[in-house]
């Protein structure tokens, strides 16, 4: 990595290892962000994704507990929550989160359409404004 102080490169570089299923190397580089910036929630996630699919379920929980914790809008931590939960047989944890993930990314399709709106003009607006 050219510049091994960039964050979300040492994530980015994890994602591409965990999506290609080279769970070690994905490791290394979400520890390596997570050193630069302890708490980041895209290397929190990306590194309790790994230990998922590395059935361990477990260590994920307090990764996206801290990720829910610090952004309750976040709908991938609440998706990713729900399913280490129901793993773990946390039933009514698991549905908890599984509906603060529908409840936030409902809220996060209004805003797109929204602003996509604002962008595009309204068409009932005559004014021209």
């Amino acid at each position: 990595m050219a510049n091994s102080s960039d964050v979300k490169a040492a994530t980015r570089l994890g994602d591409l290892k965990a999506d290609a299923g080279s769970l070690d190397e994905a490791t290394n580089y979400y520890q390596q962000a997570l050193r630069l910036q302890p708490g980041d929630p895209d290397a929190a996630i990306g590194m309790a994704r790994v230990h998922t699919e590395k059935g361990e379920t477990a260590a994920a929980l307090p990764l996206l507990q801290q990720v829910v914790a610090a952004d309750p809008t976040n709908v991938l931590a609440h998706y990713r929550l729900s399913a280490a939960y129901r793993k773990l047989g946390k039933q009514a944890e698991s549905k908890h989160e599984l509906e603060e993930y529908q409840k936030y990314k409902a809220i996060k399709e209004r805003l797109r359409t929204i602003y996509s709106g604002m962008r595009a003009g309204d068409p009932q607006d005559k004014t021209g404004r």
